[in-house]
């Protein structure tokens, strides 16, 4: 995988919340190598424009415009059509009315429907 050896791949992320940056599957710096075997740009994508978008949305302090970078960021991606995305998975979930303490919170999806599944309680 490090050497980039292949044509196609596959691979499954979840979002680090609460804040969207995913920067570490696309920055250049992490294309997996021989120095650097553990990078987490498996993709192998490069690009500086998107290395300087994601340098200046993790120094940017105020959500707006956090959010307008990473705005940008997508717009460049999509322009360049660098990726080709097969198919993206949902889930559904419910629960009994008598579950107490459930936090729904955006964690959950991602993190699975057992978040803080210890606060549970059955009322």
């Amino acid at each position: 995988m490090g050497a980039g050896s292949y044509q196609m791949g596959g691979w499954s992320q979840g979002i680090a919340l609460p804040d969207p940056d995913i920067s570490a599957r696309y920055l250049t710096k992490e294309i997996p190598s021989d120095a650097n075997p553990s990078g987490a740009s498996q993709y192998r994508y490069s690009n500086p424009a998107i290395d300087d978008l994601f340098g200046q949305a993790a120094r940017e302090l105020d959500a707006e415009k956090r959010k307008q970078i990473f705005f940008k960021i997508q717009e460049v991606m999509r322009e360049e059509y660098e990726f080709i995305w097969i198919y993206n998975t949902t889930a559904a979930w419910g629960m009994q009315t008598k579950v107490k303490n459930f936090e729904q919170t955006v964690k959950t999806p991602f993190g699975g429907f057992h978040w803080r599944a210890e606060a549970w309680d059955i009322g």
